[in-house]
């Protein structure tokens, strides 16, 4: 190819496009198909959650739960919206800065300008490609947000449940070690569904985190050329609210897991027989270490995650741009 023809901008499209279809892809495989069972036994024990109304943490988990869910949907609701929103207006910018010739910023070679097939397949599935792709990647945020909110209502549960024992000195010791015994068990089982959503979301943020900083630090370089499209003015902003959520999602779980270690410390355990003293210290052994979620280079996800990408982002921006300017 003649190097005076070369056009840089639209082989950096090209890129971001593959990159986000990638993203999507392998969204999508983890998810539903290398850890369906995962998620699937996720679910089930929020449906389970919710209807145990027998245990001794219901009106505990009907209490912090539900100020949790409203908050979730609340949030869940302004991204979506967000997300939709900037897809759309992404697709009618480039649709209008394309001449209504497509919407990915490539066409097929294979069909002829102005037929039929021409705007369905440039046009139609080029624009319902897009809003599949983007609907995948919101829908497994949206459900890893979800999913960790729950895990950490529950967290909240057991912290409250823990600190009933120093609501009340008059106590009999056989109530304390129930209210021990529940603690721990439910402790276990949470923490154990948690190490599944490890699991899963190791790969899902390896993949999320490394092309949404490729993807982002290449719009921006385009941003900066007059032919670019005012559409990729869209894409930063979202690209960033989704490595937000990703962030917040990791702090939900440890701000949860930390909840039952404070708990712990302010139990007054002098007021409990020997017995449940050990019993405690056992407990205290196994909760003492905060949990959250992580991926490679990365050993909690957290905002301080979200506040280094933003510094990666910049610095690999302005490396980009001195490069190739």
């Amino acid at each position: 190819m003649d190097e005076s023809s070369f056009d840089i901008v639209q082989f950096l499209n090209l890129i971001v496009m593959i990159l986000g279809y990638y993203q999507s892809t392998c969204k999508f495989i983890i998810c539903c198909v290398i850890y369906r069972e995962k998620l699937h036994s996720l679910l089930e024990y929020l449906d389970d959650l919710a209807s145990n109304r027998d245990s001794l943490m219901w009106n505990i988990r009907t209490r912090v739960m539900t100020k949790d869910i409203k908050f979730v949907i609340k949030i869940g609701k302004f991204f979506a919206i967000c997300c939709c929103g900037s897809t759309w207006a992404f697709i009618v910018a480039a649709l209008l800065h394309s001449k209504f010739t497509y919407v990915a910023y490539f066409t097929y070679p294979f069909v002829k300008s102005g037929s039929m097939l021409d705007i369905l397949l440039n046009i139609g599935l080029e624009a319902i490609t897009i809003h599949t792709t983007v609907g995948i990647m919101i829908s497994i945020d949206a459900i890893n947000f979800f999913v960790s909110q729950y895990l950490k209502g529950e967290y909240g549960s057991i912290s409250q449940l823990l600190l009933s024992l120093n609501n009340d000195s008059s106590l009999s010791d056989a109530k304390s070690e129930m209210i021990i015994f529940t603690s721990y068990r439910c402790h276990v089982k949470v923490t154990e569904k948690l190490g599944e959503l490890q699991t899963m979301c190791w790969y899902i943020y390896l993949n999320q985190v490394y092309t949404s900083i490729l993807y982002t630090c290449m719009i921006l370089y385009m941003i900066r050329f007059g032919e670019s499209s005012a559409s990729f003015y869209f894409i930063p902003p979202g690209v960033i609210c989704t490595i937000f959520l990703l962030c917040y999602t990791g702090q939900i779980v440890i701000d949860g897991t930390d909840q039952v270690i404070e708990a712990l410390g302010q139990i007054k355990w002098y007021r409990l027989n020997v017995r449940n003293q050990r019993n405690l210290i056992l407990f205290m052994v196994f909760a003492q270490r905060s949990r959250g979620l992580r991926t490679f280079a990365f050993s909690h996800i957290g905002m301080e995650t979200f506040l280094q990408l933003l510094k990666a982002i910049c610095s690999y921006w302005a490396f980009l741009y001195t490069v190739l300017s």
